[in-house]
């Protein structure tokens, strides 16, 4: 993974193209631990609406 995130961070700095392997059928999406710890305990301290 660390290797996809440099290629995809430095490639553009040496106005190289990027890669894109595969065929679709696969998506990853890149995401900090913290920001999805920060969202649950928003969502956990929201006070609760409905029945």
């Amino acid at each position: 993974m660390l290797r996809r995130v440099f290629d995809f961070r430095s490639k553009p700095r040496r106005d190289e193209p990027f890669v894109i392997y595969g065929e679709s059928s696969q998506s990853r999406d890149y995401i900090h631990v913290s920001d999805v710890v920060e969202t649950l305990v928003a969502a956990m301290l929201r006070p609760r609406e409905g029945p």
